[in-house]
């Protein structure tokens, strides 16, 4: 078992990769307790599964299977389909062809209400014990533990420092000798870092959030279990807000197919918020600090009005034997 680690960050969450009957198999333990608390486990849970897809994607890895795991669910759901959790588009999924934050959420969502009782009523956990059987070319159920090791990472030298913040002025005058500004770009800047990703996101959340809390609105997240990131309220009215924060000019910006739904489906309900020139630094520390940006609000957000472009597509092959190769 391992600890997820990049560079001189290393992630509180645990997994592990396996060989089960001949095939591999990554399962990352459930998270419980409150960050801090004498219970918590695996408070980091979200930003490790988060690296571990970004990693997957790194190698072409394809997850053909995935489901709850817990012991709890293996006595009460001993059928597979009571555990499996239904990503859109279904199985396989080419990991490198999802931007790895998305793909975390989307298995979040799917997790809330795989192996519990139909008659409880609240919201459900996303962050369960999950096993992902997956396919990694090149790679054997024989590689698990060398696996395991390259996707846990480098060597552990430091707890986790992501932060996010807004620069005062004059802080840009004197940056850290180390000083990483994220190159920017016409589209959202996706950093092949998932730390400086995570650093990024948070920094726009936690300014549309003041934004809309300096307006008179009561602010929630929303982000972990529904296809936008913000829910806003005052006085009877509702906004739901989809929040994307870039390195770059922010004049493209990428959606999940749930996202898109939505927005359709709610034409009246949302608004989409984007920190676009959002500044990424990394200091002598390892500590990486995301800053500044210049954000712009679409309320309401008529997503037809944009230019709405396939990125991926997803061909189900039906198998002709008589067009096999031998």
């Amino acid at each position: 078992m391992h600890k997820v680690s990049d560079a001189d960050t290393m992630l509180d969450a645990a997994f592990t990769v396996d060989d089960n009957a001949g095939q591999l198999t990554l399962t990352i333990e459930s998270r419980s307790g409150a960050r801090g608390s004498p219970t918590a486990r695996n408070p980091d849970y979200d930003p490790a599964l988060e690296l571990l897809l970004a990693r997957l994607g790194a190698l072409r890895a394809r997850i053909v299977d995935a489901q709850v795991f817990s012991t709890a669910a293996l006595r009460d759901y001993p059928d597979p389909e009571r555990r499996r959790l239904e990503v859109a588009g279904g199985y396989p999924v080419e990991v490198a062809l999802h931007e790895p934050l998305e793909l975390r959420r989307e298995f979040a969502r799917a997790q809330r209400k795989v192996a519990r009782a139909p008659e409880l009523t609240s919201s459900g956990n996303n962050n369960k014990r999950v096993r992902f059987w997956i396919d990694v070319p090149g790679r054997t159920a024989a590689d698990a533990r060398p696996l395991e090791a390259e996707l846990a990472g480098q060597r552990v030298l430091a707890e986790p420092r992501i932060r996010a913040e807004r620069l005062t002025p004059g802080d840009e005058a004197a940056p850290s000798p180390r000083e990483r500004p994220a190159e920017r770009q016409r589209g959202q800047g996706y950093a092949s870092d998932p730390a400086v990703r995570r650093a990024v996101e948070l920094h726009a959340m936690r300014l549309a959030t003041e934004r809309f809390a300096a307006a008179g609105w009561e602010v929630e997240d929303m982000s972990a279990d529904r296809p936008y990131d913000l829910r806003c309220t005052r006085k009877g009215d509702e906004l739901r807000v989809e929040v994307k924060g870039t390195t770059g000019l922010g004049e493209h910006i990428h959606l999940t197919a749930g996202e898109v739904e939505h927005a359709r489906a709610n034409r009246d309900l949302v608004a989409l918020f984007v920190l676009a020139d959002v500044t990424v630094t990394g200091t002598e520390t390892g500590e990486i600090v995301a800053s500044g940006g210049t954000p712009r609000l679409i309320s309401p957000w008529d997503l037809d009005a944009g230019q709405l472009r396939p990125v991926a597509y997803e061909l189900s092959l039906e198998t002709d034997r008589r067009q096999e190769m031998t």
